[in-house]
């Protein structure tokens, strides 16, 4: 989560660091409802989804900063 935050900001590539994590969380989600009954294999694969959809959820919140500003980005981050 740190780390996907950190590269965003110095890259300067907050969508594609938020599309990613949020691809990774959902194919983490996607493996888990097709083998749920497997949990040696179901549990590496709810790792990969929490992993994923933390990893978005900080990047996410800096996408209203790219396309507003002033008070508008004030009232878009509440």
């Amino acid at each position: 989560m740190i780390l996907n935050g950190r590269h965003s900001d110095h890259a300067e590539e907050e969508r594609l660091h938020c599309g990613v994590a949020a691809l990774l969380g959902a194919a983490g989600i996607s493996v888990v409802a097709l083998i749920g009954n497997l949990p040696m294999l179901a549990l590496p694969a709810l790792t990969l989804a929490v992993i994923g959809t933390m990893s978005a959820i900080p990047v996410f919140w800096q996408l209203s900063s790219l396309f507003l500003s002033g008070s508008a980005a004030a009232c878009g981050i509440v």
